[in-house]
């Protein structure tokens, strides 16, 4: 879906359930971009110095 950086986002699993949710670091445009990539390529994808992590984890809940 669509959200902007600080949004709380659901995290679903392969079947569409929800496990957890949390607050994002990234906008839905930037997840698509840097999906799949490691952490040290994040900069040069965005331009910008960013976090390791999507949802640090003491901003997720988990949900199940």
């Amino acid at each position: 879906g669509k959200f902007k950086r600080g949004d709380t986002v659901r995290i679903l699993n392969q079947q569409k359930t929800e496990v957890a949710r949390g607050v994002t670091n990234y906008n839905c445009d930037e997840v698509t971009r840097i999906a799949g990539r490691q952490s040290d390529e994040v900069h040069d994808i965005l331009g910008y110095d960013a976090y390791d992590v999507v949802i640090h984890r003491n901003y997720m809940v988990l949900t199940q």
